[in-house]
This record gives C-alpha cells, sequence and structure tokens, in this order.
C-alpha cells in the first residue's frame, strides 16, 4: 500500500536501527511498537462512515433518467455507506457500457481508503421469473430472446410511426409479437426454417398469428431499398452466440457480416435498433442521423450492475 501521510524517515531509520543493535528483548518491543505507530500515521485508514458516490463517463447520448434506473443513485450521485462503496468500485470500475468505460468517483477524505469488499458483495443476483415469457425457444432463443417488457415497449415504439414492420432477424419472434401486440402488422423473417416454426407458435400462443406474416429468408431480402420509405425497421442482427465479443461491438463490426446495414440505417425512414449493452454508441455517427438512447431494464429489483439487459437505439 503507498504510503500517503509525512514521512520521518530519520526517525524511522533511527528506530530500525535500534532493533538491529539492541540485544534486549523488551527494548525491541518497545522500537517495534513505535515504528507501527509511525507507520499508521503514514498508510490510509480503511473508512468508516458514509461517503458521496457518483458512477461517471456514461455515453453523452444516455439519459440521466436512464442511469439514474440503472445504479438506483438519485441524480447520479448518493451518500453510501463505506462497504457499499467499496461494492460499487468493485462491481461498476471499467464496466464497459455503450462504448464508454465507467468510472466510480468515490470522495474519501484524506488519508482514508475503502475496506475491503465483503464476500456477500461479491456475487450479483438477479430476479428472474420461474419460466421465460415465450413458450418455445431452443437453446439460442433461451440466451438471446428479448425480456418481455423490453420487447412490449420496443413494440409501442415501432407502433408509432403508424407503418408495417419489418423484422428481418426475428428469431423465436418476441419482438415480432411485442410490435403485433402494440397493434402493428409485422413482416417476420429469418433464414433459419425451425427458428420461424419456434416463432410461428408463440404467435399462436398470444394470439397475434393474423398480425405477423413469417417467411424464410435472409435479411438482405427482406429489408430492400424499396422497403426503407414505407416500412419501420426492427434490427436485431445476431450477436454472436453465447460466447461473443462483448469489447468489440459497434456497427463497423456488424457492416463487416452485413455490408447493406449502414445504408439501410442512413436511407431509411423509422428504425429500431436492440443493441448489446456494450455496443459503441458512437458508430452510429456515421448514419448521420439523430438517435435516441434508451436502457434496457427488464427488472428494477436486479443487482444495479445487471439492471442494463440491452441498449435501444431508435430513429423514428
Amino acid at each position: 500500500m503507498e504510503a500517503t501521510g509525512a514521512m520521518d524517515l530519520i526517525a524511522f531509520k533511527t528506530a530500525l536501527k535500534r532493533i538491529l543493535d539492541t540485544q534486549e528483548q523488551d527494548a525491541k518491543i518497545r522500537t517495534a511498537v513505535e515504528i507501527d505507530q509511525m507507520a499508521s500515521q503514514w498508510l490510509p485508514q480503511r473508512l468508516d462512515g458514509n461517503v458521496s458516490v457518483m458512477v461517471e463517463n456514461w455515453p453523452s447520448a444516455l439519459s440521466v433518467q436512464s442511469v439514474d434506473r440503472v445504479t438506483g443513485l438519485p441524480g447520479g450521485t448518493a451518500e453510501l455507506g463505506a462497504q457499499d462503496a467499496a461494492a460499487f468500485v468493485h462491481h461498476f470500475q471499467n464496466m464497459n457500457i455503450g462504448g464508454s468505460r465507467l468510472n466510480v468517483h468515490v470522495a474519501l477524505p484524506p488519508n482514508t481508503t475503502l475496506p475491503s469488499i465483503r464476500r456477500s458483495d461479491r456475487g450479483r443476483k438477479r430476479q428472474r421469473g420461474k419460466k421465460p415469457w415465450l413458450p418455445f425457444l431452443d437453446d439460442i432463443g433461451r440466451l438471446s430472446a428479448t425480456p418481455e417488457r423490453i420487447a412490449k415497449h420496443h413494440g409501442t415504439l415501432l407502433a408509432q410511426p403508424q407503418l408495417p414492420v419489418i423484422d428481418p432477424f426475428c428469431g423465436a419472434g418476441g419482438d415480432a409479437i411485442g410490435a403485433a401486440l402494440a397493434g402493428c402488422s409485422v413482416l417476420a423473417s429469418d433464414r433459419d426454417p425451425s427458428r420461424i416454426e419456434l416463432a410461428k407458435q408463440n404467435a399462436e400462443h398470444f394470439g397475434v398469428q393474423d398480425h405477423i406474416q413469417f417467411a424464410v429468408q435472409e435479411a438482405e431480402i427482406a429489408v430492400s431499398p424499396e422497403t426503407w420509405a414505407e416500412s419501420c425497421l426492427f434490427l436485431d442482427p445476431p450477436w454472436g452466440g453465447e460466447h461473443w465479443n462483448r469489447e468489440e461491438m459497434g456497427l463497423d463490426v456488424w457492416a463487416k457480416q452485413w455490408p447493406w446495414l449502414p445504408a439501410c440505417l442512413r436511407n431509411a425512414r423509422s428504425v429500431v435498433l436492440k443493441l448489446p449493452r456494450t455496443f459503441d454508441l458512437q458508430t452510429l455517427e456515421s448514419t448521420e442521423r439523430h438517435w435516441t438512447i434508451e436502457a434496457g431494464i427488464e427488472n428494477d429489483a436486479d443487482h444495479p450492475a445487471d439492471r442494463l439487459r440491452l441498449l435501444t437505439a431508435y430513429s423514428l
């Protein structure tokens, strides 16, 4: 640990020399106590009490209200006990959100340090329902399906332009169903026939099968330039499976696999994007359009570091 107080090196060296020079055990003990007292004045003391905590460096496009919902710190800052502050640093420091690395600022009094994080604070508890909201899922869907609360909010956004919705990466159909429940007419497609069958079964379960037209086709065919001006696009390209690279996500990465995507985002009339929470939001600037960014939160009772499940970007 780095010493922070004013160090009297001469006194310290003299005390060490006395220990080395003397043969008397009691004198050694008294000098050792003296050295310990010196060191206690130089080294930071563990904080015991409340301290001001602020999580900084959020992406500028994310609203203050979204940040407050994620952290649970009203106004972005709060007085926390020393142990809770240490836990915030442990979970949030250097976390990648929207391409920005978070920084936890703790206003420590002079010559103090936070306590070590308790073992009980190292884990993070996420509230989970007894079963997924979509009854028909494969292994990919269990990992990637949009939570019900967020899918229905996507549906509300998609309904605003009052245009047909195209969902060319529909998977098991969660967001297409959210749009249909909001009153949209949806064209849902996927290149995988088995996933389309799951989406059809889920749509029938929710009674919206008559509002969704399903197709097995490549996304580029479903999203053609002819559709850009007369539909609202919902885009959720695959993130890469269970072991996807969370630290390298952005429009430039997606464009390598779907070269038509940047032009689509520049020219489409209305677009809603479902993004991983590490997606570099600055890469959307190349589309030259205004995006509103929202935090996708499934359950406010989740651990603060796990509340943000995804990001939603929309330009309507």
